[in-house]
């Protein structure tokens, strides 16, 4: 992929956790860079793409509302064609019983497998990590 081309990229997921089970979605607009090592990613992956940003907005049963931005990036591992996404963000609010939430965010997707080449769909399983409060 050429360098300075940047993609939009729909997610849907399912989560469950310390705040219950929620239904995900997240809008993410990345932008590829010339294959490179990135702090950021695990040892023997190279960086390929920027997370410029990653919107997300999660539905709890009880319909209360928690959303959130965030940047990252994509590594490969080139030997075995491995994925390992990482993005760092803030929880910008929310509604109902996450009105006014703050924090912090980390997401790891570690587990990683093509579903279709046809439409780029790809299935994909990780972590999410952070810290929520409520602002003023």
């Amino acid at each position: 992929m050429p360098t300075g081309t940047s993609t939009l990229g729909l997610v849907r997921g399912k989560v469950k956790g310390n705040l219950g089970r929620a239904d995900v979605t997240a809008v993410t607009k990345s932008a590829s860079v010339v294959p490179g090592p990135d702090t950021r990613c695990p040892e023997g992956f190279l960086k390929v793409e920027d997370i410029i940003h990653n919107s997300l907005v999660f539905t709890f049963s009880d319909l209360s509302l928690l959303y959130g931005d965030g940047q990252g990036v994509v590594c490969i591992n080139f030997a075995n064609g491995e994925q390992y996404v990482a993005v760092e963000g803030v929880w910008l609010g929310g509604t109902a019983r996450f009105r006014n939430a703050k924090g912090e965010f980390s997401i790891r997707f570690d587990e990683f497998a093509p579903v279709s080449p046809n439409t780029q769909l790809v299935a994909e399983s990780g972590t999410i990590t952070g810290t929520l409060g409520r602002g003023d």
